[in-house]
């Protein structure tokens, strides 16, 4: 009986464990769901300004060749072929865009790629430097510094912390931003500074949690939670810092791929 029993009580326990072990993968499979769909909204946002780009290129071919035509004018072959594969290379462009987030969307997330963070970093700077034409950006990036991440995530991380400096220097008459990538051991180092309103140390403790709220009337405080959930995935850190001048000093650290 008593042998009975020490075996009924296993089997429930082993059970339980079962069951507790279910619902706990399944949770972690919510969970990595949602956040592939946060992510994945970010990452449409941020490349709406980039699909603009070739859209609005191809309509000035268009219009272009349409000027042309009212006018009676038949385009010379070169300049035909020239505007065709023009379009078509825009096209192109738009499409990769897409695809790159409807593949997000699909494949299973792997974080141990090469990425360049050198190139990564530079292109952000450069489109939103375009937006905000009126910033004094300060680029400073050691050369071909890779991270261990996945390329897509590392883009939106950075797009993110870049934008936010970008737009936060703009609350001042001077909005000026420096950006600085350089590397020691083993960690790649990039801070990121803005100027902008002095912040408290409670403004700054508030910074990448749900309790923070958006000052931006089309934002929703989710920029720094999705940065915070990206850099626990990859093993990264964070740290921001109130500048005396005020703005913001934000210095993230990711591990290298050596």
């Amino acid at each position: 009986k008593l042998v009975d029993r020490a075996t009924t009580r296993l089997l429930t326990a082993e059970e339980s464990r079962r069951r507790t072990l279910e619902k706990s993968r399944e949770l972690a499979e919510k969970i990595e769901a949602q956040q592939k769909i946060n992510l994945v909204g970010q990452l449409s946002s941020m490349f709406a300004h980039e699909m603009n780009q070739p859209l609005a290129a191809c309509k000035y071919f268009v219009d272009g060749l349409k000027a042309l035509r009212k006018q009676k004018r038949v385009p010379d072959e070169e300049m035909l072929d020239f505007s065709l594969g023009q379009m078509e290379h825009e096209l192109k462009r738009a499409s990769q865009i897409v695809n790159k987030v409807r593949d997000y969307s699909k494949k299973t997330v792997t974080r141990e790629a090469r990425v360049d963070l050198t190139s990564i970093v530079q292109e952000i700077t450069q489109t939103l430097k375009v937006k905000f034409n009126n910033t004094v950006v300060d680029v400073r990036c050691a050369p071909d510094v890779d991270v261990e991440g996945d390329p897509v995530e590392t883009e939106i991380l950075f797009w993110n912390l870049l934008k936010n400096a970008m737009e936060e220097s703009q609350k001042v008459e001077c909005p000026e931003v420096w950006v600085v990538l350089k590397t020691d051991e083993d960690s790649a180092i990039l801070t990121v500074e803005n100027s902008g309103r002095k912040l408290s140390a409670e403004d700054v403790a508030k910074l990448g949690t749900q309790t923070f709220k958006s000052e931006k009337s089309e934002g929703l405080g989710l920029g720094l939670v999705v940065v915070r959930s990206i850099l626990e995935a990859m093993n990264g850190a964070i740290q921001y810092a109130p500048r005396d001048q005020g703005g913001l000093k934000v210095t993230v650290r990711l591990k290298r791929k050596l």
